[in-house]
């Protein structure tokens, strides 16, 4: 029979882990909440960023920065259409997602 001192590190263990999960799916909905979108044309790409031109009313370019943490869906290059979702950070736009549209 297990003492009560091995069942209460066992719960303590258990308590640990879902406290932790909880934790970063709180984190991630935060990054999630705290996500903007852009929709537009890829008028460039580099190995580091994207410059994406919305067609509005005066048209509007925002540039993107890409890092191995971007999932991006597709191919990237120039003149095709993607939506980006993206976080402000102190230096400019960090690139989540990006989802190459269909033309």
């Amino acid at each position: 029979m297990a003492s009560a001192g091995r069942v209460a590190s066992v719960l303590l263990a258990i308590a640990l882990v879902l406290g932790s999960s909880v934790t970063a799916k709180s984190l991630s909905a935060q990054e999630d909440a705290d996500s903007q979108f852009w929709s537009g044309t890829i008028v460039e790409v580099t190995e580091a960023s994207i410059t994406v031109r919305r067609s509005s009313t005066p048209s509007e370019d925002r540039k993107f920065q890409v890092t191995g943490e971007t999932k991006v869906e597709g191919k990237l290059k120039e003149q095709e259409r993607v939506t980006v979702r993206y976080v402000e950070v102190e230096n400019g736009y960090l690139a989540k997602r990006i989802l190459v549209r269909d033309q």
